[in-house]
């Protein structure tokens, strides 16, 4: 008998295509080296004479990240080489994360989710989140925080969720919501940065009758003491459909579980991810200026898996999970 031999041959051309999957891209394409062949957007085309035995061909891309993209977003993107007559084509692909960091104002609001789409309306909550930082260069004795909220967001489902320091809460006057750190005896900075920060985490759930292309805004007011109050940026969450592609790196999301959230302090946490997919599961933990803080990599499992996590001290947190193509993220509550 005989028995057929494939021997391993040079390519006499091939593709290389590189794709970034978010949608609107949060980068902008600057140059890359090796000029490309095709540019349209952020989906970069090269096309290559030759590629001998185990040689390899070197490919430097330059991005810029675009003014409107949040710290903490996550970046998908994906390489292809496209050969004829590959024998083992599986091992043309590569998938990679990268998340978007940066100086920030210690004094701001952030609202997840940043959209929702108009048929999960009716089950959504809006959590934001309000830090802050004494900054000068003395103890502020009380702090009080005024947000005036947007006649698009329903009072009566609001739940003030967890804070830093022992606190107080109302409503008052036009849906100004107030929340009071009196007394706090928040060192400045200079004298002890670390304990120099505070938050507070409210949750609300937007009027049923916002429609596609809506948005919701609200920005904050932090007093400390008896100075003017420092006026934070403005949180936006828009009401957007969001289209989904399929195939390898396509990005589609992944519907994350944390329970219980908000947790107490340095307390187990449960990543419950419904999806069949049972290939590896990565989660992530990065505190809200992006600083990776965990990295569980590695896991596999059935439907509905579990991850547990513990040593986290009180703040706010997000946990990012990716199986497969799939990808998505979820705020985390410590108090």
């Amino acid at each position: 008998s005989m028995t057929a031999i494939t021997m391993p041959l040079p390519v006499d051309s091939f593709q290389v295509v590189f794709d970034i999957a978010n949608s609107p891209s949060p980068v902008q394409f600057i140059s890359a080296d090796p000029a490309p062949f095709s540019v349209n957007g952020d989906s970069l085309v090269w096309v290559l004479n030759s590629l001998g035995l185990a040689e390899t061909v070197s490919i430097k891309v330059k991005f810029k990240t675009t003014a409107t993209t949040n710290i903490n977003t996550l970046i998908s993107y994906r390489a292809e080489a496209v050969l004829d007559n590959d024998a083992y084509p599986a091992d043309n692909y590569f998938g990679g994360r990268s998340l978007v960091v940066g100086s920030y104002d210690p004094n701001d609001k952030q609202v997840w989710p940043v959209s929702v789409e108009p048929t999960a309306l009716d089950t959504t909550e809006l959590r934001y989140v309000v830090r802050f930082q004494n900054t000068g260069n003395f103890p502020a004795s009380f702090v009080v925080i005024r947000d005036t909220l947007s006649e698009s967001l329903d009072l009566p489902s609001l739940r003030v969720l967890a804070a830093s320091h022992d606190y107080s809460w109302r409503l008052y006057g036009e849906r100004i919501l107030e929340v009071r750190f009196d007394p706090i005896f928040l060192p400045d900075s200079n004298l002890n940065e670390p304990a120099s920060h505070g938050f507070v985490a409210f949750a609300i759930r937007p009027v049923r009758t916002l429609s596609e292309g809506d948005s919701v805004s609200n920005r904050v007011g932090i007093y400390f003491d008896y100075n003017e109050p420092v006026i934070t940026n403005t949180a936006v969450m828009t009401l957007k459909t969001i289209v989904r592609t399929t195939g390898p790196g396509a990005g589609a999301t992944l519907e994350i579980l944390l329970w219980p959230n908000p947790v107490a302090a340095f307390a187990p946490v449960t990543v419950d991810l419904p999806t069949d997919d049972v290939g590896v599961v990565n989660i992530s933990v990065f505190n809200l200026n992006g600083t990776l803080l965990r990295d569980v990599s590695g896991v596999s499992g059935a439907r509905n898996r579990r991850l547990l996590m513990d040593g986290l001290p009180a703040g706010v947190y997000v946990v990012r999970a990716a199986v497969g193509a799939l990808q998505g993220s979820t705020l985390l509550i410590v108090k």
